[in-house]
């Protein structure tokens, strides 16, 4: 018959573990994931830090001009994740770029969504990658860095991604 432990051993063992703790996909509860609001108008640049990973960046490209998103370099950190949802249909004459910095630094398969069904799948490899005129809401790109570059998890507009301005 196995010993009794009292609580507080057990909160001084788990407390002590050295090692990494394998959740096998169990999700932690409480966590707040955060969120960035980004409101473009007229040409302009926002910078992304590596603080805001993890974070979910909404952006409304609803007034006139392009964008730009710049990334933090991917080799700053292996595992900077940023996930980008327009949140409001982007006005006709705005174009939203995301840039890494690096040529070739954005690399990952890319979605342009009919009416019914998956319209175009696209091959991406270039520094830039982002949303092209008159996307709509809930259009998104999905990166995650490996410590050289980033790779695209998810990339769904109605519209074809851009890799330059227009």
């Amino acid at each position: 018959m196995a010993k009794r432990i009292g609580l507080g051993r057990v909160q001084q063992l788990i407390e002590n573990l050295k090692r990494e703790l394998q959740l096998n996909g169990a999700s932690l509860v409480g966590g707040d994931r955060g969120v960035k609001h980004i409101t473009t108008g007229g040409t302009g640049t926002t910078t992304l830090t590596a603080a805001d990973s993890g974070k979910l960046i909404l952006v409304d490209g609803s007034a006139v001009g392009n964008h730009t998103i710049a990334l933090p370099l991917a080799t700053e950190s292996s595992g900077l994740e940023f996930l980008i949802i327009l949140k409001a249909d982007s006005h006709g004459e705005t174009q939203i770029l995301l840039d890494s910095g690096v040529s070739n630094g954005i690399k990952g398969m890319l979605k342009k969504l009919a009416a019914s069904a998956i319209a175009n799948v696209l091959d991406h490899s270039n520094q830039k990658l982002g949303f092209g005129d008159a996307s709509k809401t809930g259009s998104r790109i999905h990166l995650i860095s490996d410590g050289t570059q980033y790779w695209v998890v998810d990339a769904v507009s109605d519209v074809v991604h851009i890799s330059a301005f227009g």
